[in-house]
């Protein structure tokens, strides 16, 4: 285990990150065989599949890393303190909260099951499929809780080998269960609920066995599961603050998406084009700022104050590797890149727009992002979750409102979605500079 608040911090960050990256890479193969084999039942199936994963199981990712973000705030800022009988009290207390908090959610999804899907579209058979879908993927939320609190204990303490050990058996279990479910038992999208269930539960098995056997500084024993109102309650205003951030930025995109439903179909494809692309450069944004979060925590538990900001520099510094290469493709080749995925005339003249205008802002979106995950990190979750607002909500919405009735007509959202992401950075680096960030105890 790497001694976090010592050494070159760029060099802890690749080493922390690289794991996350490969893990997200192995996970989305998984989920696209996933998704290749629920095309191959029918329409309606795949119709289903896409109204639970945009409703119910968006909330629930949104859930799931606020736990995670909490929980690595904690235990790398205890982990840089070496007190190790109290981070262990720590995930015990985690790991009750998160079953709590996760069966709650599922029975608040399984009682207004109906009218959500109704809401969100499904009808008849569509209804029908997503109803049965639902209800058998609700079973793995528990399981789902508990290895999330795993997970990020080992992450925040610094530790990104184990977890990707253990994400490449999940993907291993979770194509061969599809493929076996789905195809050869045919049991269609149940099939793909039912290995949901059968992978969260293995993997939380997996993970319990590591946990209580013992790694590194972490075993957990009986004792730590006493109810201990200091660390619970702490864990539940940092977890709490963090999934009300996923859920600004889920209720923002859903906003946008419907501002811009009524532009045409051509415009809809060339921004969810845009946007999947710009999601892969996130699977790489994502760990790099996680890994500089725990890197953070890590240096506050052992008081460099000094070197925790200099962390959010060489964060930075590592992402803009990957950002100033993706924003020269994004301006100079835009066309090659949209078509990849789509030859329709309109749709790639859009998404030519859209990527130039995305291009200044990638570069200076991955500092802001360095610096949301310090705070994350440091545990100024609260505050993260008001910056957030501010860009999302008032800045993000009314620009995507007033651009469109200027000359800029529809392209106007697509300034609003790159300008609100330059302000993002702004006001992250900001506050960065004034350094309150790093006051929260715990």
């Amino acid at each position: 285990m790497r001694e976090l608040h010592t050494g070159n911090i760029k060099s802890h960050i690749i080493h922390l990150s690289w794991p996350m990256i490969a893990a997200n890479v192995l996970q989305n193969c998984a989920a696209g065989f996933e998704m290749y084999l629920i095309g191959k039942i029918n329409l309606e199936a795949l119709a289903a599949f896409a109204i639970v994963t945009s409703s119910f199981y968006g909330l629930y990712l949104s859930l799931h890393g606020g736990l995670i973000n909490a929980a690595i705030a904690m235990t790398s800022r205890y982990a840089g303190r070496g007190n190790h009988a109290e981070l262990n009290r720590a995930v015990a207390q985690m790991l009750v909260f998160a079953v709590l908090i996760f069966g709650l959610f599922s029975l608040a999804f399984y009682i207004f099951m109906d009218p959500m899907l109704v809401f969100f579209g499904a009808k008849g058979e569509v209804f029908a499929m997503a109803k049965e879908y639902t209800s058998i993927l609700l079973l793995g939320f528990l399981p789902f809780a508990v290895f999330s609190i795993f997970l990020a204990a080992l992450r925040g303490a610094g530790d990104s080998i184990t977890p990707l050990k253990v994400v490449g058996i999940m993907c291993v279990f979770w194509a061969a269960l599809n493929y076996l479910f789905i195809i050869k038992l045919n049991l269609g999208l149940k099939g793909a609920a039912l290995t949901g269930v059968c992978v969260n539960t293995l993997m939380a098995l997996i993970y319990g066995y590591v946990f209580v056997k013992g790694r590194h500084f972490f075993k957990l024993k009986a004792e730590y599961f006493r109810p201990d109102k200091m660390l619970f309650n702490t864990y539940a205003v940092l977890s709490s603050k963090a999934v009300l951030q996923g859920f600004v930025f889920d209720a923002s995109s859903m906003l946008m998406l419907k501002l811009i439903s009524g532009y045409g179909n051509a415009f809809i494809a060339a921004y969810g084009i845009v946007l999947r692309v710009g999601y892969f450069v996130m699977m790489i944004g994502w760990p790099i700022g996680n890994s500089g979060g725990v890197v953070v925590g890590h240096n506050l538990g052992a008081g460099h104050k000094d070197r925790a900001m200099q962390v959010v520099k060489d964060a930075a510094a590592v992402f803009s590797a990957f950002t100033i290469p993706v924003s020269i493709v994004y301006f100079f080749f835009p066309g090659f890149v949209l078509g990849l995925f789509t030859d329709d005339p309109a749709t790639v003249n859009y998404g030519m727009y859209f990527m130039r205008t995305m291009a200044f802002a990638l570069p200076l979106m991955g500092a802001g992002l360095m610096a949301q995950s310090a705070f994350n990190g440091a545990g100024a979750i609260g505050f993260s979750l008001i910056l957030s607002s501010i860009v999302y909500w008032p800045v993000r919405i009314v620009m995507a409102l007033v651009f469109p009735m200027t000359a800029m007509k529809e392209y106007g959202i697509f300034w609003a979605m790159s300008l609100s992401l330059i302000f993002f950075a702004f006001i992250y680096w900001f506050y960065y500079g004034r350094r309150n960030w790093m006051n929260r105890e715990f």
